[in-house]
């Protein structure tokens, strides 16, 4: 029995939903920049997803008092577009699993705590840390989405979609779940920027693969989920 993918979802720097996304890819629409969402010593060009915090706290509906990190805004951009693009809500009594992947995790908040507890004692805010774990940004998605059959975190570094995929598959074929939403997100932060830097395969200018004067990559953040289905 065949799986299919019935919704698409995505959140990068060349467009905020998957149709953008299309057409940029089309136009060979590329817009690597300079950091701008936080201090940074490296001058290496990133590609920044173009809406602040408070811009997809806002598209999201979402209550402006509470706090949620950046990787958490964009896999529910990701997973809301998906879900709409499937047709697939609560009332049809399917068995909806989340499964995301991700390395930062929390991490754009966790930052702001550590500069702040270097700066004076308990100065760091707490919340800050709450959704540090990879775990805690999938279980806000989750509850965005509505999604209770079966919600589990991967993080595998650079394979981690990809394990998402199989397993949201697998779970399919064998009759676990009726619906699997699967895919990735990661911001940009200081923790990857400064991890790449110290590599130093930071390209200062647009990246060039597989060229002879290739000098390293461009660092991007997004989201991208799917909605997978069995045949039947």
């Amino acid at each position: 029995m065949h799986t299919y993918i019935t919704g698409i979802g995505v959140i990068s720097a060349i467009g905020n939903n998957a149709e953008e996304n299309l057409r940029s890819l089309k136009q060979k629409k590329a817009t690597p920049t300079s950091v701008t969402l936080f201090e940074t010593n490296h001058k290496a060009l990133v590609a920044e997803v173009k809406l602040t915090n408070k811009q997809l706290q806002s598209g999201l509906n979402l209550p402006a008092e509470k706090h949620y990190s950046r990787t958490t805004l964009l896999g529910m951009s990701a997973v809301r577009e998906a879900l709409i693009d499937a047709d697939i809500n609560n009332t049809d009594k399917l068995r909806i699993g989340l499964i995301s992947s991700t390395s930062t995790g929390g991490m754009d908040l966790t930052e702001h705590f550590y500069k702040a507890s270097l700066q004076k004692p308990n100065g760091g805010r707490l919340r800050d840390v709450a959704s540090h774990d990879c775990g805690a940004g999938t279980e806000k998605i989750a509850e965005y989405a509505g999604i209770t059959g079966f919600v589990t975190t991967i993080s595998t570094a650079c394979s981690s979609s990809a394990n998402a995929f199989m397993l949201g598959d697998r779970m399919l074929r064998h009759g676990l779940l009726d619906v699997a939403v699967v895919g990735g997100v990661d911001p940009l932060c200081k923790f990857t920027v400064n991890g790449f830097g110290s590599l130093m395969i930071l390209d200062k200018e647009h990246c060039r693969p597989f060229d002879d004067s290739r000098a390293g990559l461009n660092l991007g953040e997004g989201a991208g989920f799917v909605v997978l289905q069995r045949e039947d």
